[in-house]
């Protein structure tokens, strides 16, 4: 910052000399702005350039973690497998089946093996190369009576070791990855090979579901795997002709051409793919030998750079203009001090009067805003509330435009349903007197399982949208409190709504109600197996507009409005992580001494 002034002392002193040195012709405030005008346009290019190389190297940083992930996924998957096609070429029956050619038993026992290992086809060739026993057997199309001699996994297999390839199935036209093993006799002579192929789908699939650009390539340089399908059985770099020939002779990507795509790597950070700049790491899979590359896109470190040049460029402009305005109070003080006496103090005076309007304007701006920000958390909290059970408002709605010819019954509890949720919104606009209210009106005494019908009528459609697991437990004793009911309800759909926006994409997705007692106090825990919340803290999480969602998918006033209402109650809030995902929260209010429930 030192450095930032004296340059611009220097730059001020430089203006000074030019108008003072042949300058003077022109109109002074003119040539002023447009060498400063030039100077900072300079100077920002300068810091843009900066600051974007800074970011980017950050954000690179990132990718080469993301990959490190992926890989292991790719090397997880892969090995899951590894062992079992040796299991099986021990196996006598598998022995049997090529000594005696008696496979109908084997298809079977094949069929039980592909079933319980996840798998999408194992089959047993002869020495011919000829299949005489798969797991589909039964089915159409079937690899029994197909000849895999051309397959590359057989040749290494048929001379004794294990055998691992990609192909496009020529049976069924379906990628997989094939892992075979030689089948010995007990004399150590090869008798046949035992093949395992699993279905690539599964890894094409978790690739689709993440942001980045993801590309698995093999050792001929196609790609194989890719988060965006239109990318795949493409060549990363040029292939020779008489190589793609060898490649169309074997089958081994299908009909596919092979096509090469607009790749070129600028940098060892960098690639410009498809015509756009990505940041870019490379990394190589130990169980395959593929390569899996990622591409990231730079906007978030163009962003990053172009706010950090607006800032600069701020407090820079704010230094100048508060050097002018120094110089030209400076000359001002001058010309003062030439004044007569009464002149002066006049002019005290005016700036007195001056400095206090500008303090009443000041004192009246900061009342205003401070409305201004009430006011925009006031609505920010309600159309945050309001959201969860209009959705469920228009959901019953909708069911009901579908199902308008059914009972009698069923439309009755439709309007049930639909006069609840109205009711709910009635009550949450009367939560604008919060502020003003005492905290105990309009508080009952009721049993707290009561409340979990009616919160899981509230979200049952984004469980059922979303293919969740709910689960609930509730105690075998009344827990009886001392209440808002309808604020304690909107704490409970807080907390499963945050819950299944975490469990959203991920394999396991389960929400877990609890309403139980400890000691003399009512306990309501409710968990997740979804993202977790890294390293933010209860603390955090309470703040208003604090969230962990992506961009634009919460305002983060959930649980600073939870915590606001448990307050009220007398009651307290824990939050756990829980490995190895997933979060848990616990919500602890005092029971009531009503004994009006018994033991259920």
């Amino acid at each position: 910052m030192q450095r930032l002034f004296k340059f611009i002392k220097r730059f001020v002193r430089t203006l000074r000399h030019l108008h003072r040195y042949g300058y003077q012709r022109l109109h002074k405030p003119y040539t002023t702005w447009l060498i400063a005008t030039l100077f900072i346009s300079t100077l920002l290019t300068s810091i843009y350039a900066g600051s974007h190389n800074y970011f980017a190297k950050l954000e690179h940083a990132n990718v080469v973690t993301r990959i490190a992930f992926y890989r292991a996924t790719l090397d997880s998957f892969l090995k899951r497998y590894q062992q079992l096609p040796y299991i099986l070429a021990k196996d006598p029956r598998v022995i049997a089946g090529l000594e005696d050619l008696s496979t109908n038993e084997l298809n079977l026992l094949l069929k039980d093996f592909t079933h319980r290992a996840g798998l999408e086809a194992i089959f047993l060739i002869d020495m011919s190369g000829h299949t005489i026993a798969s797991s589909n057997s039964g089915s159409d199309p079937t690899f029994v009576g197909q000849n895999y001699s051309f397959r590359p996994y057989f040749r290494d297999a048929r001379s004794g070791k294990t055998g691992q390839y990609f192909a496009i199935g020529t049976t069924t036209t379906r990628p997989g990855y094939f892992i075979s093993e030689p089948v010995l006799s007990s004399g150590g002579i090869v008798l046949g090979v035992i093949v395992v192929k699993l279905d690539m789908q599964t890894l094409q699939n978790t690739l689709r579901n993440h942001r980045d650009t993801i590309l698995v390539s093999d050792q001929n340089s196609i790609i194989i795997l890719a988060s965006q399908t239109r990318l795949l059985y493409k060549a990363i770099q040029t292939i020779p002709e008489n190589k793609r020939l060898s490649l169309r002779k074997n089958r081994q990507y299908g009909t596919h051409e092979l096509d090469r795509v607009k790749w070129i790597e600028t940098t060892s950070k960098s690639v410009k793919f498809e015509g756009t700049n990505f940041l870019y790491a490379r990394t190589e899979s130990e169980t395959s030998g593929w390569k899996l590359h990622l591409l990231a896109t730079t906007q978030r470190a163009n962003e990053r750079a172009i706010s950090t040049s607006i800032i600069t460029g701020a407090l820079l402009t704010s230094v100048l203009a508060l050097a002018a305005f120094v110089r030209s109070n400076r000359v001002r003080a001058a010309l003062m001090a030439s004044e007569k006496a009464n002149v002066r103090l006049s002019t005290e005076i005016a700036e007195r009067n001056a400095v206090e309007r500008q303090l009443t304007t000041a004192q009246q701006e900061l009342e205003r805003q401070n409305k201004l920000a009430t006011l925009g958390q006031l609505a920010a909290c309600v159309t945050h509330e309001l959201g969860q059970p209009i959705a469920a408002l228009k959901t019953y709605i909708a069911a009901e435009e579908l199902r308008k010819n059914t009972e009698h019954q069923k439309k009755s509890t439709f309007l049930k349903n639909v006069k609840s949720i109205s009711e709910r919104m009635d009550g949450i606009t009367h939560q604008l007197r919060f502020f003003a209210q005492s905290p105990d009106r309009e508080r009952e005494v009721f049993d707290l399982r009561e409340l979990k019908s009616s919160v899981f009528n509230l979200v049952q459609h984004d469980i059922k949208a979303n293919d969740i697991t709910f689960r609930s437990y509730l105690c075998n004793q009344a827990v009886i409190v001392v209440a808002n009911r309808l604020r304690i309800e909107q704490v409970l759909v807080n907390f499963i709504t945050n819950a299944i926006s975490a469990v959203e994409g991920q394999l396991l997705r389960q929400v877990t109600l609890s309403i139980t007692k400890e000691g003399e106090q009512a306990l309501i825990s409710v968990s997740d197996t979804g993202v977790g919340f890294n390293d933010a803290t209860l603390e955090d999480m309470q703040e208003p507009f604090f969230t962990t969602r992506n961009s634009g998918k919460g305002l983060g006033l959930g649980l600073a409005i939870v915590s606001t209402i448990i307050r009220e109650h007398a009651g307290s809030i824990d939050v756990a992580s829980r490995e190895p995902t997933g979060a848990q929260f616990w919500v602890r209010l005092p029971l009531s001494n009503n004994k009006r429930a018994s033991n259920d």
